[in-house]
């Protein structure tokens, strides 16, 4: 994997960055999301890299954390339409797809990430995805996974969190 070369990071929402659905006593949809993902967003802004988040999830919680990040949100009416919004996204910010990173959980996942440099999946994704020949997460979606992704890039691109070394990261995710 070619963490080195990111220019963008480009992540689903539901099942990547929250985890499971929860129901709230009023039949409110909660989500928990980890906030250690949220810490890796801001290594993301540290180096330049944008975040974009690309899902069919059109709901106050994913608005507002997309707001809380300074993320660009992405909505996908379909969400087998995720390839399209991809590409355009990278056109508009010029970047390749060779040097994209997109992480999901899902089968409406695949098609963008067949299309990037560096696909993703978490660890508690969809059986297909697990098969790809895609980096597998250590932490599941809504439990980490994204900071993991975001330690990688920030790591490889000589940025310094709490390892000292690439193989004390490497060592910190076995």
């Amino acid at each position: 994997m070619q963490w080195d070369k990111v220019e963008i990071l480009l992540l689903d929402f539901d099942g990547t960055i929250a985890g499971p659905k929860l129901w709230g006593p009023d039949g409110i949809a909660l989500k928990p999301i980890c906030g250690r993902d949220g810490a890796g967003i801001g290594l993301m802004r540290k180096i330049g890299v944008p975040v974009c988040v690309v899902t069919n999830e059109y709901t106050p919680i994913t608005m507002k954390w997309c707001e809380y990040q300074s993320v660009e949100f992405h909505h996908v009416p379909n969400s087998n339409s995720k390839l399209p919004i991809v590409m355009g996204i990278l056109n508009t910010h010029n970047i390749l797809p060779v040097n994209a990173c997109y992480v999901g959980d899902d089968v409406s996942d695949i098609p963008p990430m067949n299309a990037v440099g560096l696909p993703v999946a978490v660890a508690n994704a969809h059986p297909a995805l697990l098969n790809g020949d895609y980096y597998i997460t250590k932490y599941p979606g809504g439990g980490g996974a994204v900071r993991e992704v975001c330690d990688h890039i920030y790591m490889h691109r000589g940025g310094i969190v709490e390892y000292r070394s690439l193989e004390d990261l490497e060592e910190w995710y076995r």
